[in-house]
């Protein structure tokens, strides 16, 4: 891809393996990188929307046999200002499921709370239900929040809140659109709870 050989080269010239950078050029280099990785986001939200729609319901999934505690593991990103942190729960079981979708679908949830995050923390937890063979993984932050009458728009395509509180973080509006029918297509749901300025926690319940 394209894409994918710019932001290479990009990398290569500022670790300064082809020579010496100067300040400026490696101030450049770092906006290269940073907008080509928010391309690839924006490319690959196309995609995947791309592919729920043209299928109508019939796309295709995989099945492996899985433990939900390795989606966690290498995500962690602690910072000044702010903390992720995954709970791995050695006593969940491996799943039947289509760990490509669950991947993003838990990246996609991740990334959004580390999004509207500004400080405190954003905390991971799963949990299983043996009762009804459900895991519950919630993803929790002290973030901005939502506005409860938007609570149930959320997970619209293209929608978005409020500008002026989200014009610093980008974005398309698919993320959550796409959890929403990945999740449907696990056999699973998706919910959120929040309140403005209380941050949120979204629950992703699927079939173990």
């Amino acid at each position: 891809m394209p894409l994918t050989v710019i932001s290479s080269y990009a990398q290569v010239l500022k670790g300064k393996m082809l020579g010496d950078v100067t300040a400026e050029q490696r101030a450049a280099l770092g906006k290269i990188l940073r907008q080509s990785a928010t391309l690839l986001e924006i490319m690959n939200a196309i995609f995947d929307t791309a592919s729920i729609e043209n299928r109508a319901g019939r796309m295709w999934r995989s099945a492996h046999c899985w433990r939900i505690s390795r989606a966690l593991i290498g995500g962690s990103a602690i910072r000044t200002n702010r903390c992720w942190s995954g709970t791995l729960f050695s006593t969940l079981p491996k799943m039947t499921t289509d760990t490509a979708k669950l991947k993003i679908i838990l990246r996609s949830l991740i990334n959004n709370a580390l999004k509207f995050t500004a400080k405190g923390e954003v905390r991971v937890t799963a949990q299983h239900h043996p009762e009804h063979n459900r895991v519950v993984i919630s993803i929790k932050d002290t973030g901005i929040g939502i506005d409860k009458r938007q609570s149930g728009l959320i997970f619209e395509k293209f929608w978005q809140a409020d500008a002026a509180k989200i014009k610093d973080h980008g974005g398309m509006g698919l993320d959550l659109y796409i959890v929403k029918e990945f999740s449907k297509l696990l056999g699973g749901t998706v919910s959120v709870e929040s309140e403005l300025g209380q941050g949120s926690e979204f629950k992703v319940v699927l079939p173990a």
